[in-house]
């Protein structure tokens, strides 16, 4: 895989995929008479697929600087999550799969547990990384922190779906 189809292209597609079904269920699924352009049918077709796209943006222009591949699969999980949610949503507006409530917290379960066991193997100084100054100036530190943040996210993503059914009474 070169740099730029890890860096740009995977996340691209992804994001691109979420348009591409939002076309299709506004081309195929939607009754002619819900197909009216209202802000609430843009919000809910573009709005997630849009939102996965200037985040993606957002995280490139901030890096300043090239990430590792690790960081670059950390971005594109980020993006699948964005995907999720969409997919979730769309589903939920056409009465084909569970309402968002009940998926969206299995899809946060699954985003952070992603990023957990990633983020367990930034590189030293990676730009996706905890930019601390302590951090940057002692590798084994870096590697150390990065190791119990990354356990401590999948140990939130695991438990959270369960604190949240408890919650929910």
């Amino acid at each position: 895989m070169t740099p730029w189809s890890s860096r740009w292209g995977l996340p691209l597609g992804i994001g691109w995929a979420g348009i591409l079904v939002s076309a299709w269920v506004f081309e195929r699924k939607l009754p002619p008479a819900a197909q009216e352009p209202t802000w609430g049918l843009a919000a809910v077709l573009l709005g997630v697929p849009l939102l996965s796209l200037s985040t993606l943006v957002v995280v490139r222009v901030a890096s300043r600087g090239p990430t590792s591949f690790v960081g670059d699969q950390m971005v594109a999980w980020l993006m699948l999550f964005g995907l999720a949610v969409h997919l979730a949503l769309l589903g939920d507006a056409l009465g084909v799969a569970p309402p968002v409530g009940r998926t969206v917290p299995w899809a946060v379960a699954g985003l952070l547990v992603g990023l957990g066991l990633w983020f367990r193997y930034l590189p030293w100084k990676d730009a996706m990384g905890l930019r601390l100054r302590s951090l940057l100036n002692d590798e084994r530190a870096w590697m150390r922190t990065h190791q119990r943040v990354g356990w401590g996210l999948v140990a939130m993503g695991v438990s959270s779906p369960w604190v949240g059914w408890v919650l929910s009474g």
